[in-house]
C-alpha cells in the first residue's frame, strides 16, 4: 500500500458527485473517475462537501480523506480493493492494448509477445496491484500511439481527429503526457507537409484533444485569479496570466492550475510529472 491511494478515488469520488475540479488539482481526473465509479455506483457512499481551505489551500486529499472515512466508517479496505481491482482491470486492458500496438506496428507474433512479456512482468503487475494514476496513464499513451500511427499512416481527417481525440484522453490521464506534445506535432508536420496542408491537420489534432479534455473536465470554466496558489509552488508564468485575465473565465482552468503547479515542483528538483 502507498500513502496516497486513497487520495485518488477519493478524489474521484468528489468529482462525480460535486464537479468541482479545485478539489485535487495536482493531477487530472480522468484515472481517478475510474477508480471511483464501481465504489460510487455500487456502494452509494455517504460523500460530504470539503470545507473551502481544503479545496483552495490543499493539494491533497488527506486531510478531506478523514473526513470522508468518519463519514464511512468500516468502509476504508472495501473502497480500496474495489479501487485496486479496477485498476488490475486497467492492467489488462492495456495487455490488449500492447498486443494490438504491436500487430499495427510489426506483426501478431510480436504483438503476442509483447503482450506476454507486459502480463508476466512481476514489477509492473505489483504496480497494477494499486490504486494509483501510472497504469492509466500508461494504458492511454498505447492507444494514443495506436491513433497517432494510424494518422500519420492513413493521412486523413478522421484518422486525424481520433489522434487527437486520444491525445485528449491522455492528457485527462497525467500531466506527464504533455511531454508528448511538441513530439506529436513534429510528427504530423513531417509526415503531412508533402500530402495535405499541415495547419489542417494541426488544427483538427488540437481541436479534438481541447474538446476531449474539456468534456472529460465536465466543460470546467473557473476564474484563476479565484484559485488561490500555495506559496511553495508558485509559478510566475501562472501569475502572470491570473494578473492578465483577472475574473475572466478560462476553459480548462483546473487542467492549467495543475500543470503550472508540476512545472513548479519540477524546476525545485521534486519527483512531479518529469
Amino acid at each position: 500500500m502507498t500513502h496516497d491511494e486513497h487520495q485518488y478515488y477519493v478524489a474521484g469520488l468528489y468529482y462525480l458527485k460535486f464537479h468541482d475540479f479545485r478539489f485535487n488539482h495536482a493531477s487530472p481526473p480522468l484515472v481517478k473517475y475510474a477508480l471511483a465509479l464501481p465504489i460510487y455506483t455500487v456502494f452509494h457512499p455517504q460523500i460530504p462537501k470539503a470545507p473551502e481551505t481544503i479545496i483552495v489551500n490543499k493539494l491533497d486529499t488527506i486531510d478531506y480523506s478523514k473526513i470522508f472515512f468518519e463519514a464511512n466508517p468500516q468502509q476504508f479496505f472495501t473502497f480500496l480493493y474495489t479501487a485496486r481491482r479496477v485498476n488490475v482491470t486497467i492492467f489488462i486492458l492495456g495487455a490488449f492494448l500492447l498486443f494490438w500496438a504491436g500487430t499495427i506496428f510489426y506483426s501478431r507474433a510480436i504483438g503476442f509477445t509483447a503482450a506476454m512479456l507486459y502480463l508476466f512482468n512481476i514489477p509492473l503487475f505489483a504496480h497494477a496491484t494499486l490504486a494509483t494514476l501510472d497504469i492509466g496513464l500508461m494504458a492511454a499513451t498505447l492507444l494514443f500511439m495506436i491513433f497517432l500511427y494510424r494518422a500519420i499512416t492513413q493521412k486523413n481527417s478522421q484518422a486525424t481527429i481520433l489522434a487527437g481525440a486520444s491525445f485528449g484522453i491522455s492528457l485527462a490521464a497525467k500531466f506527464s503526457i504533455l511531454l508528448f506534445f511538441p513530439l506529436a506535432l513534429l510528427t504530423l508536420i513531417l509526415n503531412f507537409k508533402k500530402t495535405k496542408p499541415t495547419v489542417h491537420h494541426i488544427l483538427l489534432f488540437s481541436i479534438s484533444a481541447f474538446i476531449f479534455l474539456f468534456a472529460i473536465y465536465g466543460f470546467d470554466t473557473n476564474m484563476l485569479a479565484e484559485q488561490k496558489t500555495p506559496t511553495f509552488c508558485k509559478n510566475s508564468t501562472y501569475t502572470a496570466i491570473c494578473t492578465t485575465m483577472k475574473s475572466v473565465p478560462i476553459p480548462l482552468s483546473n487542467f492549467l492550475r495543475g500543470a503550472f503547479y508540476q512545472l513548479s515542483i519540477s524546476r525545485k528538483g521534486w519527483p512531479s510529472f518529469i
